[in-house]
């Protein structure tokens, strides 16, 4: 399915790519619009994982950006493949805004859960420089054998990551997301924003929301 666009109210100057969880589309974030006043540049790109079977729940059809093969998997049973074709969707994004005369550095990509993964990879391996990488109680995908090293492009050590994460998460629990930003303290990223929710399950909470807009207004200025 085609992305959901949202116009910004004024001039557009800036594009956030924004990539929905599991089973969700597009239009469940059509809320992210709550932002706009904060930013009445910023054109969103909501986008739309195909339709697909997932290896957890066999006979069923659902959104996903990639197969999920239990809900509590090890790293060496993740979809490479299914992750780095979503990947390629969001670059192509980002170049679509670049054709359309946004420059990369003021593009953000970001994600929530699957979308968040997806968001965080496409950071590490595009090789142009982004105004920022948004994760939303994601976790870091590719890293059974060290996978993501080989991928990790030099750039972005140096783009802007906010990572938020409800320590009550029950579907994308708390101590794999802490090892995921410990694997990217030590992939050498040097603006990588940190966020800790106490009691916060998977979903986006209202703190968490005050520091996206706060983050956002940063990397966007």
């Amino acid at each position: 399915m085609d992305p959901l666009i949202v116009k910004a109210p004024s001039e557009h100057t800036a594009t956030i790519i924004f990539s929905h969880g599991l089973g969700d589309t597009a239009q469940g974030w059509l809320s992210a619009e709550q932002f706009s006043p904060h930013f009445p540049n910023l054109k969103w790109v909501l986008t739309n994982a195909p339709r697909r079977e997932v290896t957890f729940a066999p006979g069923q059809k659902m959104t996903s950006w990639f197969d999920v093969r239990g809900l509590g998997g090890q790293p060496r049973d993740e979809d490479t493949e299914g992750m780095l074709a979503s990947v390629e969707v969001i670059k192509q994004l980002v170049a679509a805004e670049e054709r359309a005369g946004i420059p990369s550095e003021r593009v953000v990509v970001g994600g929530f859960s699957q979308g968040g993964v997806i968001s965080l990879l496409t950071g590490l391996t595009l090789e142009k420089q982004l105004a920022g990488i948004l994760c939303l109680s994601g976790y870091l995908g590719l890293t059974h054998d060290n996978k993501i090293n080989g991928l990790q492009q030099p750039i972005s050590k140096t783009t802007p990551f906010f990572w938020g994460h409800g320590e009550a998460d029950q579907m994308i629990k708390f101590d794999k997301a802490q090892r995921g930003h410990q694997r990217l303290l030590e992939l050498g990223l040097s603006k990588l924003e940190w966020h800790a929710y106490p009691r916060m399950p998977h979903t986006l909470g209202q703190q968490e929301t005050l520091d996206v807009v706060r983050w956002l207004q940063t990397v966007l200025a």
